[in-house]
């Protein structure tokens, strides 16, 4: 068993913090928000402190003094944000993980550090499908830049401080508990809007196609890689498949039973450009080291977010009552 210190509780750090407790590990949360899904179904024994990095420094690093593991998710950078505010982006983001990866570095005692990147972004336009890690960073965007050099921060305080660590390249993660606010996140956008009786809408090109990782795999690449990554490693978790917006549109469908005519929305101009036409992570590595590999179709995937979106956020939101009358004027 080992203690685990997991730093944001939005859509994956909710879902982490619940498969490390379910795999027998203690856990603390440090966060200033908390997932409407992990509000529900946080499990009793975990530690609940809010706070920020920012201002909180003291007790952040007595938590982190107390874990043998810190899985560090605390992050608000979103792509269209990021690119019209990047000083913004770089304080909100990399100042908060320098912040956590020299208390680490400073603390007592042995201490593994994980830390997220962004594997749809950070290899750029890839010249390899499945891209693997070995795949040169080549970012366009301030969102990719912010995250690249936040590996490369990390690199610099393995080497100078001898900081164990691993970094976790995701694809796009999906799930209960994802609402699509914030520019980000395109099934929770798509079923939230279609749970409100709005049109789903759609920026740019549908023949874009992603690599979409269920939040449960993903938490569960995050469990593996405590109990049995290598340090220094950076593994790439996707779902092994990569999906066109179009036929996600038809998944999100066949889920809702909706008949849908989406909105079209030219691209604006903060969002992710140029557009990266294909994204497909190469997860061989992970499998190799720790037996990891996804296992939720992106079907089913779908199906159990809408059925959260549905049967528990609606009502957690009072929106209850726009979603049937929405419903009864379709019917």
């Amino acid at each position: 068993m080992t203690r685990c210190l997991v730093l944001g509780a939005g859509l994956l750090g909710g879902h982490v913090a619940r498969q490390l407790a379910d795999s027998g590990h203690e856990v603390d949360v440090f966060s200033r928000g908390f997932n409407p899904w992990f509000n529900r179904t946080r499990r009793e024994g975990i530690g609940i402190y809010p706070g920020e990095i920012e201002t909180d420094t003291h007790l952040l690093c007595e938590l982190i003094g107390a874990a043998d593991c810190i899985v560090h998710l605390a992050s608000s950078s979103r792509p269209p944000a990021a690119a019209i505010a990047p000083v913004a982006d770089l304080e909100q983001t990399l100042r908060p993980a320098l912040t956590v990866m020299q208390c680490v570095s400073q603390a007592a005692g042995p201490k593994l550090f994980l830390t997220c990147s962004s594997g749809g972004t950070v290899y750029g336009q890839p010249c390899e499908l499945p891209t693997p890690e070995s795949h040169p960073f080549q970012p366009l965007t301030p969102y990719a830049i912010t995250h690249v050099a936040l590996e490369h921060y990390l690199e610099f305080f393995r080497r100078a401080h001898g900081l164990e660590s691993i970094v976790l390249r995701f694809a796009n993660v999906y799930g209960p508990g994802e609402v699509g606010r914030g520019g980000q996140g395109v099934i929770g956008t798509w079923l939230r809007q279609v749970a409100l009786g709005e049109p789903p809408v759609v920026l740019g090109d549908l023949t874009v196609s992603r690599d979409f990782v269920y939040v449960e795999d993903a938490a569960r690449a995050v469990t593996a890689s405590i109990e049995s990554g290598r340090p220094g490693a950076a593994y790439n978790v996707g779902s092994n498949t990569t999906t066109a917006l179009l036929d996600l549109l038809e998944l999100v469908r066949v889920a809702t039973g909706a008949d849908l005519d989406p909105a079209i929305a030219a691209p604006i101009e903060s969002s992710d450009c140029p557009v990266i036409a294909t994204t497909l992570l190469d997860t061989s590595l992970i499998t190799d080291h720790v037996g990891w590999t996804a296992s939720v179709p992106l079907a089913a995937g779908i199906d159990e977010a809408w059925r959260w979106m549905t049967e528990e956020w609606l009502s957690d939101h009072d929106v209850a009552s726009a979603y049937a009358a929405s419903r009864a004027s379709t019917a």
